[in-house]
């Protein structure tokens, strides 16, 4: 099944999707196909909607090295992209019906996220030593996640001319769709420092676009950005679970708590739906009942 799942990448990548994209979707394939071979399931004609349902359970009960089960959330991600590819066996006439059609996902727990202070994201973006060229490069990282929130595919992904540092701004690119994010001229700083000081070492080759570049002269394996995230949270004394949804969650609050406008704030973080954000309102109620009682025409009247 293994030429299936590369057509179907090839058919993603014709579709728009960034690298970045591509590289979830041909792991959490993957994954599922690796798990029918297990089972000596070696054809897509072989595949039921009670074994995919059995796949479902698989991820329920999957458990991590350290005993960790995998979010709801990652379960939902994985199953979206099975059935995903089962439409794109339809197409190309080797099923006539999706046996992951009637698969129930989990439910998405509403539980808000944790999130960290801004004096927090302060001590993690002072914990890379800048006199070192690996150090300058992780803090450039941690200054653009603390100024857009990007997911880790989106950092992944970026490329030096997705850089405007005149502007100064950014491109993201995520499948058909492309924002552009204005970047803080704290932002643009370090990113210039890292560009000027530290990739020209890093580089293997002068035609290397990737923005990032890990030890070994190549960019980073996307799963590393979130190891090197946990790696400065550490070392700034801070013990919160997460890495690069942390910072996501806590940019949002602080920008609701700093007034943004949730279409603003949809746009910055490349949210489909503003659902999305306004979960998060419950976080900063505190803020948005000062901000109200301070701009309300009424707030001063006693009666």
């Amino acid at each position: 099944m293994e030429t299936y799942l590369e057509g179907y990448i090839d058919h993603e990548r014709e579709a728009g999707y960034a690298e970045s994209g591509l590289y979830h979707k041909r792991l959490y394939v993957r994954q599922f196909l690796e798990w029918c071979r297990d089972r000596g399931i070696e054809s897509p004609l072989q595949i039921t909607p009670l074994k995919v349902d059995r796949y479902r359970k698989h991820l329920y009960y999957y458990r991590k090295e350290k005993g960790e089960a995998l979010q709801f959330s990652t379960q939902t991600k994985k199953l979206r992209e099975v059935w995903r590819f089962f439409q794109y066996l339809i197409e190309m006439g080797v099923l006539t019906t999706n046996p992951a059609a009637s698969i129930e996902p989990p439910r998405v727990s509403e539980r808000l996220p944790l999130t960290l202070t801004k004096r927090e994201l302060e001590r993690i973006l002072a914990a890379p030593d800048t006199t070192d060229p690996l150090g300058l490069r992780d803090r450039a990282i941690l200054e653009i996640l603390y100024a857009t929130g990007l997911t880790r595919e989106e950092l992944w992904g970026l490329e030096v001319d997705h850089i405007d540092l005149e502007e100064p701004s950014l491109k993201v690119y995520k499948g058909e769709r492309k924002r552009k994010i204005p970047l803080l001229p704290r932002t643009a700083h370090w990113l210039k420092r890292y560009l000027e000081e530290a990739r020209p070492g890093l580089l293997n080759t002068p035609e290397e676009k990737a923005l990032f570049l890990g030890k070994k002269k190549r960019p980073f394996v996307c799963r590393d950005l979130s190891d090197l995230v946990r790696k400065y949270k550490k070392r700034a004394g801070i013990e919160k679970k997460g890495s690069f949804t942390l910072f996501r969650h806590s940019l949002i609050v602080l920008l609701l708590e700093g007034g943004m406008d949730l279409r603003y704030i949809q746009e910055i973080m490349g949210l489909g739906k503003l659902e999305q954000i306004q979960r998060y309102s419950d976080i900063s109620i505190g803020k948005l009942k000062e901000v109200h009682a301070k701009t309300h025409p009424s707030a001063k009247r006693k009666k």
